[in-house]
């Protein structure tokens, strides 16, 4: 059409638009007459270049009326440029066709953009800021088009539009935008983009590449959308949600200060999600800024509920307040770099109860952890439910059942051991033990013993605790021998024997030893000599050996039951230890 190399308009206003087609003026400054006979070479899907010009009511109603198919009652455009063209209030192209390029850069609407239903056959560039909303539901691209520069006061609704080539809406600035149930069949490019509140792409079709690099100052929804080839995406948000997504290729999500729901997400491939403590840029130049964001960069996951978590590998994520119940093939899970759980409760705890002193160990917990033990309905001492941080939507729930916690654990201690990381797993095998022995159906034999190893070592995991009830059991073994278990004094042997009367008959020896005995008065039984004699009995005794003293019948029994405590305690706090060092 040569739109390049056609000069501008020649009126003494010198309002700088370009020249119609036969005059040296634009079509806002055509004579009537003039206009009529322009009007008159028009058609039904002719070309149209108005790039500059400023329509009246009139002449735009004129126009349009020129270029509506009467069979159909649709406007139909060839190639038009629009560029920096001023439009009228009754500017609609809701249900146009645009059979060849289509150029909206700069456009002044004086209210909302509508393009609802229209057809872009060649392609489609805009750059518009109206005063209004933004509106292309149910619009079809069939090449390549492009969106920039808006500004954040505008609503733009993408809503079932189909983007048959590719769609780039790079560096732009929207308030919110609707993308539901849009296919985009080509690439979809949202690099630098800005959303200050919210984007949705709920039920969005995706059949290409995607290139996302934005920052929204809200949520970003993903719920219903289908993924269909490996890509890698980069998002800055308040909140993600990819609730009933599909992802049929691989993913990589590379996020910031995110919330994140991926609750009955269906994953055929590896999903990835990562926090980034970097900002994003854009292709490696200027930063994006996150000034509506604050807080902890690090993305954080709200629950997995109904998610098949095999295919799922978490990196640098915050998982203190993910819900785990629900989720299939936790032991499958992947966790990698510095994932995070909550915490117990810290400091001592005083108050009524049994004890009436409570300090936590410190310890990786999941967050039904703390709903349980917050929880009045499972934890009735109002001591033990301190410093636990409770759901506050459901205070007085059931919860879930320490058998489910239990699961949780021990499939979540699998996954961490798989990735060889044995110290990092001790924690959870902690609390599967924990809700095993709080589990009212666990046989009660089986709590009972459960109950004494937590007690005496922290389920072998609580070194210190182990070498302390050693060192209570060698004490009390020390003053049990000492007090009762030593003889007055070594018993000495006796010789006897017969001697033969007659010439031949054999000398019979009988050797007798005094049974040891205890009548020392208690004043005189603890001496450091006694005590020393104790202790080699002691000692002996951690290592499972006898020390070979002379002992009374309760001294034996003393020494059989350190014989047989003190070496399990000492095996406690050594493998304690090992489960913290172990590669």
């Amino acid at each position: 059409m040569g739109y390049q190399d056609r000069p501008r308009c020649m009126h003494d206003s010198g309002c700088g638009a370009v020249q119609s087609a036969t005059h040296l003026i634009c079509l806002a400054h055509l004579e009537e007459e003039d206009w009529k006979d322009l009007l008159s070479t028009l058609a039904p899907g002719s070309d149209l270049d108005a790039r500059g010009v400023t329509f009246s009511f009139k002449r735009w109603a004129e126009l349009t009326a020129r270029l509506t198919d009467r069979n159909s009652d649709i406007l139909k455009f060839g190639a038009t440029i629009f560029s920096e063209t001023s439009l009228p209030e009754n500017a609609d192209f809701s249900r146009a066709h645009f059979y060849g390029e289509a150029s909206f850069n700069n456009t002044q609407f004086k209210g909302d953009a509508l393009f609802s239903g229209a057809r872009f056959q060649g392609d489609a560039w805009f750059c518009i800021k109206p005063p209004g909303n933004l509106k292309f539901d149910g619009a079809q691209f069939f090449r390549e088009s492009a969106f920039t520069g808006s500004e954040t006061r505008i609503l733009a609704d993408f809503s079932n539009v189909q983007f048959k080539g590719s769609a780039e809406f790079d560096c732009l600035e929207f308030a919110f935008a609707n993308f539901a149930r849009a296919c985009f069949s080509g690439l979809a490019s949202f690099r630098a983009a800005y959303f200050s509140s919210g984007v949705s792409f709920h039920g969005t079709q995706f059949n290409d590449d995607m290139m996302f690099t934005f920052v929204c100052d809200a949520n970003v929804s993903f719920d219903y959308a289908k993924i269909s080839r490996a890509v890698r995406i980069q998002i800055a948000a308040n909140t993600i949600s990819l609730h009933r997504a599909q992802l049929e290729s691989p993913v990589v999500l590379l996020l910031r200060y995110a919330r994140v729901i991926l609750t009955d997400l269906a994953l055929s491939h590896p999903l990835t999600v990562a926090s980034v403590p970097r900002l994003f840029n854009y292709e490696g130049l200027a930063d994006l800024p996150e000034d509506g964001l604050s807080g902890d960069p690090r993305a954080w996951i709200e629950g997995l509920w109904g998610v098949d978590v095999a295919p799922l590998i978490l990196s640098d994520i915050d998982l203190s307040r993910c819900s785990f119940d629900g989720a299939y093939n936790l032991d499958q899970i992947r966790l990698e770099g510095r994932c995070t759980f909550a915490d117990t409760p810290r400091g001592w705890r005083i108050g009524k109860g049994l004890p009436p002193v409570r300090l936590w160990t410190s310890r990786q917990v999941i967050t039904e952890e703390h709903d349980w033990r917050a929880n009045p309905a499972t934890n009735r001492s109002a001591l033990a439910r301190q410093g636990w941080k409770g759901d506050p939507e459901y205070p007085e729930s059931p919860g879930t059942a320490a058998a489910t916690l239990a699961v949780i654990y021990r499939q979540l201690r699998k996954a961490l051991e798989d990735s060889k990381n044995e110290p990092g797993a001790a924690d959870f095998y902690y609390g599967e033990m924990e809700f095993r022995r709080h589990d009212p159906h666990t046989p009660r034999g089986e709590r009972l013993l459960l109950h004494g190893y937590w007690l005496l070592s922290g389920y072998a995991l609580r070194a210190t605790r182990a070498l302390g009830f050693l060192l209570v059991a060698m004490f009390l073994t020390l003053t049990l021998t000492v007090g009762w278990g030593l003889p007055n004094e070594t018993p000495k042997q006796r010789l006897t024997g017969v001697v033969p009367t007659k010439p031949g008959e054999p000398i019979t020896l009988t050797t007798n030893t005094a049974d040891p005995t205890l009548t020392l008065p208690y004043s005189k039984r603890f001496t450091e000599a006694r005590a020393e004699k104790a202790s080699e009995v002691v000692v002996n005794s951690v290592v499972f050996r006898s020390s070979g003293q002379n002992l009374t019948t309760p001294g034996v029994w003393i020494e059989m039951a350190s014989r047989i405590s003190e070496p399990l305690l000492l095996g406690f706090a050594a493998v304690a230890a090992r489960g913290r060092v172990k590669r």
